[in-house]
């Protein structure tokens, strides 16, 4: 599961969505799982192109500021793990929309097979993007107040009242149930990975730290965080295993080895810190390394009016 980047604040109200996509001459697009059967290629290459992403721009905005303000939410692996599995079910709820793009559920670690859209049937993929997503936050974020829960439940309805005015009723329906079905499987996945309710016991008291020269030795009241993470399943097999870093320098007391310098070196930046160290280490400081990653693609996709498909496009290389 690669991690991801930085935030904004979210502001729900139907001035602040301006849905291009959805205007009451935009038809929805036919689909199908085999090309050239029962559906019009010129549409279907549109079918997600053709759709700003306002949706899921505002979603991961409502992420950020949620990891930020709910109880352990903020913990790296915590973050990472949410941002992942909500890119894949924004991903698998709007693929099929994307004729030059496919599911990845058979290259994923024992995903089960996900729902399909049913041929010659037409979908509206915003209003799947929607209903993935508002259906993934809740469940990820499981400890969160009522008044965060009142922010999901508006943000979904602003959007859903937009959608509504903008295609018949019978696809909004089959476009709602289709994402809100393949984020229930994914998350049903997600749930057997190791990681799921990890907010709740973070400092888990059952783990006894190793003890020896170089390893980590705890405060008096310091308990280890998140210390069996990486037995967790991971998006693809054995990844963790390929991508490992070179191992950093062997642990040494002795003040000309690579080790001690590096160490002295943090030391030394520690007690004399430069004041321009210190605004840049206090601004990557203030959200976690994924949300980070997030705020920072969600930025440039702003900037450059990027439209649906593209954003996914990215989302899926850091899933």
């Amino acid at each position: 599961m690669k991690k991801q980047v930085k935030p904004m604040l979210l502001l729900i109200g139907a001035s602040f969505i301006i849905f291009t996509g959805c205007k009451k001459d935009d038809h929805p697009v036919s689909s199908c799982d085999h090309p050239g059967i029962g559906y019009n290629d010129k549409m279907q290459g549109n079918a997600t192109s053709k759709f700003n992403a306002d949706v899921p721009l505002a979603w991961y905005k409502l992420a950020i500021t949620l990891t930020s303000n709910t109880p352990n939410q903020d913990l790296g692996p915590v973050s990472s793990r949410n941002y992942g599995y909500m890119g894949l079910a924004l991903y698998e709820s709007v693929v099929p929309g994307m004729p030059a793009h496919q599911s990845i559920q058979s290259q994923l670690n024992s995903l089960p097979a996900l729902p399909k859209v049913k041929c010659g049937e037409k979908y509206y993929y915003p209003v799947c993007a929607n209903a993935s997503l508002a259906n993934m936050v809740r469940r990820l974020f499981g400890n969160t107040s009522p008044a965060q829960n009142f922010s999901i439940d508006s943000l979904e309805n602003v959007f859903n009242t937009l959608f509504k005015a903008a295609v018949p009723t019978h696809v909004f329906d089959r476009s709602e149930d289709f994402g809100k079905t393949i984020s229930n499987e994914i998350y049903q996945w997600s749930k057997s990975d190791g990681g799921d309710l990890a907010y709740l016991n973070p400092f888990p008291t059952t783990y006894t730290p190793p003890v020896g020269p170089g390893l980590w030795i705890p405060l008096t009241g310091q308990m280890a965080s998140l210390p069996y993470w990486g037995n967790n399943r991971t998006f693809i097999k054995d990844i963790a295993v390929s991508t490992q870093p070179p191992p950093p320098p062997p642990y040494s007391i002795d003040p000309s080895s690579t080790y001690y310098k590096e160490e002295l070196e943090v030391y030394n930046e520690s007690i004399n810190q430069d004041p321009e160290h210190t605004t840049i280490a206090n601004y990557w400081a203030a959200l976690t390394p994924p949300s980070v990653s997030i705020s920072i693609l969600s930025s440039v996709l702003t900037i450059k009016s990027s439209n649906l498909a593209v954003l996914l496009k990215h989302i899926a290389k850091l899933v």
